[in-house]
């Protein structure tokens, strides 16, 4: 099709058919042999604007589908109120509702999978909040444990409360989040042993390899606690970029990694010098993880401070 001047209605290209104009006028249509080319698209959001709370009621259909839900929010949910005229029901009509109701909880949560779900899922949604992390990360943590459920075994024999730790963990790993396993523990109330345990298994059962931890996300969260300024963060980003390719820290803790290099930023930036005890503390390792890390860098580096 060519290509043709823009005007009022006009699609700026031509029929392949005729050569004529084409319109837009709801429909891409020929203006010289009536040939629809593309017809409209349908509008799948609201049908009106809704921009108060207050205007909710207006609305006719409900939220989208979300995997955090057990049955995907795509349930029925019988209310016993007012008929469409405002006028109550009689005592009959009411029995009956309440009988449909109750048939339809019990209809819905028939299965144990179902059942499970809809126990399980708030707790994992909870968890994540009081985590502070974000909505993909949650989501995410709940397919990993609707994935769990259909293996071979599901969750026989095992406490929930000690895998719903482990799949967040699993998720953060998976989508490089700086969160690690001691968080996970101080936050749940489960020993770190059982969340390790089912970390382990869930990896056995998906097939998958432990997802490697990156150092950026710990060095962008260690400067974010320790209250640096852009400057460090950006040169520390500059020391990692450097490390990388030499490979001299393959093997590894990320987060170790990220206090040596936040320690060596902290000393080049002015006034904003950090004792090792300080980062170690905050990025949670070890002083001498630290100082192990930091004389593997200043052994194979020359860092020139220029005046």
């Amino acid at each position: 099709m060519r290509r043709r001047g823009k005007t009022a209605g006009v699609v700026e290209m031509s029929c392949p058919d005729c050569g004529g104009v084409l319109i837009d006028d709801g429909e891409v249509v020929c203006r010289s042999c009536g040939v629809v080319h593309e017809r409209v698209n349908l509008n799948y959001g609201p049908e009106r604007g809704i921009f108060t709370l207050q205007q909710m009621s207006r609305a006719r259909t409900g939220p989208g589908r979300s995997v955090i839900l057990h049955d995907g929010g795509l349930s029925t949910n019988i209310q016993i109120g007012p008929d469409s005229s405002g006028r109550g029901l009689d005592p009959e009509k009411r029995s009956e509702f309440f009988r449909l109701r109750r048939l339809d909880n019990r209809a819905k949560s028939d299965a144990s999978k179902a059942r499970n779900l809809t126990r399980t899922l708030p707790l994992i949604q909870g968890l994540t909040k009081r985590l502070n992390l974000p909505l993909n990360i949650c989501e995410l943590a709940v397919n990993r444990y609707r994935m769990l459920l259909d293996t071979e075994g599901g969750i026989r024999g095992l406490d929930v409360s000690e895998i719903i730790p482990a799949t967040i963990y699993l998720a953060c790993r998976e989508r490089d989040m700086a969160r690690m396993m001691n968080e996970i523990v101080e936050v749940s109330g489960v020993a770190k042993k059982p969340i390790a345990r089912n970390y382990r298994m869930m990896l056995r059962r998906f097939g998958m390899r432990s997802p490697r931890s990156h150092t950026e996300p710990f060095i962008s969260s260690g400067i974010s606690k320790l209250k640096r300024s852009g400057l460090c963060e950006k040169l520390a980003i500059k020391i990692h970029e450097a490390l990388h390719k030499t490979r001299l820290t393959m093997g590894r803790s990320a987060h170790g990694e990220a206090a040596a290099i936040l320690y060596i930023a902290c000393i080049l930036c002015p006034n904003e010098r950090l004792v090792q005890r300080e980062i170690a503390d905050t990025l949670r390792v070890t002083e001498v993880t630290l100082r192990n890390i930091l004389r593997v860098i200043l052994d194979n580096f020359v860092i020139e401070i220029k005046l």
